[in-house]
């Protein structure tokens, strides 16, 4: 990663637009280099030309919908990207995308989501502004994730050694120092580097005492809530939005993922809040009624390994409406609710439902740990939603398996909601969901 400084030195970071007024076509030359950006074999990359561009080398630019404000008050840039795409005779044409690991080839995406595939021009001030806020945010993750870091500590646990524990911490307080002193997104990433390393040592020697209190690795999940309809860390193969914290795929077979490097040999548990609607809501509660699931949707641990399908959406509807909005959630025929939009997704998952949990093992080292989910089938008006992902480490120690059942026999005591709220003491009228009782989860289907 280049700072403003060092892009605006560096002819190889430098590119000449041009624009043939015969074909309205543009070409990208590199200053440094003289190499054209062309399509070729399926992909984008760089071609040296002699002579004019070919028709490889020929570019749709098209500018996108919304802006990119970055900086406040005279310090700030505001400007749109744009989509590069490849010509072609169909609605599908190649475009050139940005992933973590290089430029790539997608089909194209008008969706405001598409992010990857839209580009920057920016001249050597906006970089600078670029770079400034850039290492802000940068800086802002990095102090998110050393929450994370030190929570670690606070977890019970027994240690294989007397300077386990002593060594992690020593890391923890000389990554803050360090990163008091960076001046740049790299200087950033090189301390969390050294502190995630640090973090692997110390988990992998280490043993929790309580199931009930795993190692929380929930922040080494980028952009685990999808915020600010951002669907940033996360690759998907197609189409996809997040509104409202929730990404909503429509009728497809689609896969998304992110991939997590450094993370210790053990037991793992991914939760999510999700669900599938395998058809129109009217269709979908009549075969569930009729005991046809339908769900073709998973979420997945360490690289698909291990996986279990997610919740069928007629499988936490409600006796009541939950929805602020009358749009967000629609009545059955039986007098009960579920959600049909992502805002209606979002209060739904906002009270614990729509809960779902894969347990799996981390082998080695050698093995991609990677988290996702998956549909392997489509039809017409399928639709799913996610949010909220959460991971768990529990080293050598068992999974447990799902949540304590409570029964009305076990006594009167009060029910409260996983905000704090007192419900009552009966689950007879309450809706499905996780309530606490007794200081244990309770499950009320």
């Amino acid at each position: 990663m280049m700072s403003a400084a060092e892009a605006a030195s560096n002819d190889s970071a430098a590119w000449y637009v041009s624009f043939t007024p015969s074909n309205q076509y543009y070409q990208l030359r590199n200053v440094a280099t003289g190499n054209y950006i062309t399509y070729q074999s399926g992909n984008f990359r760089t071609v040296a030309r002699s002579t004019a561009p070919t028709a490889n080398e020929n570019l749709h630019v098209m500018k996108s919908r919304i802006d990119l404000t970055i900086g406040s008050g005279s310090d700030t840039f505001t400007g749109r990207g744009f989509w590069f795409i490849h010509p072609t005779t169909d609605w599908t044409p190649p475009t050139m995308t940005g992933t973590r690991s290089g430029v790539t080839s997608q089909t194209f995406n008008i969706a405001n989501s598409a992010t990857q595939q839209r580009w920057l021009l920016l001249d050597a001030d906006q970089l600078s502004i670029f770079d400034r806020y850039g290492t802000a945010g940068t800086l802002a993750r990095f102090n998110e994730r050393l929450d994370g870091y030190k929570k670690l500590l606070e977890v019970p646990y027994t240690a294989t050694g007397d300077d386990v524990t002593a060594l992690f911490s020593s890391a923890v307080t000389k990554a803050e120092g360090d990163v008091s002193k960076a001046k740049t997104p790299d200087d950033i990433i090189s301390v969390e580097t050294t502190l995630r390393t640090a973090a692997l040592d110390f988990l992998e020697n280490v043993s929790i005492t309580d199931t009930d209190q795993p190692f929380d690795l929930t922040f080494r999940i980028a952009n685990a809530q999808f915020a600010d309809e951002s669907l940033y860390g996360w690759e998907f193969n197609h189409e996809a939005e997040a509104n409202d914290g929730v990404v909503l795929l429509p009728d497809l077979t689609y896969h998304f993922y992110q991939d997590i490097e450094d993370v210790p040999i053990g037991n793992y548990k991914l939760e999510a809040n999700a669900f599938q609607s395998p058809g129109t809501a009217e269709t979908v509660y009549a075969d569930y009624l009729a005991g046809n699931d339908n769900v073709s949707a998973h979420i997945y641990v360490v690289k698909a390994i291990t996986r279990e399908n997610i919740k069928n959406i007629m499988a936490d509807r409600q006796t009541s409406a939950l929805c602020t909005g009358s749009d967000d959630e629609v009545m059955l025929a039986d007098g009960t609710f579920v959600p049909v939009t992502a805002k209606g997704a979002a209060e739904y998952f906002e009270k614990g439902l729509y809960d779902n949990i894969v347990i799996g093992s981390f082998p080695r080292r050698n093995v991609t740990f990677r988290i996702g989910a998956r549909s392997l089938k489509r039809g017409d008006n399928w639709w799913s939603a996610f949010s909220n992902f959460r991971l768990y480490f529990y080293g050598q120690a068992e999974v447990p398996s799902g949540i304590d059942m409570i029964h009305e026999s076990e006594g009167e005591s009060a029910i409260y909601s996983l905000t704090g709220v007192k419900v009552g003491t009966s689950t007879h009228q309450l809706p499905a969901g996780i309530y606490i009782k007794n200081g244990k989860k309770l499950l009320v289907k």
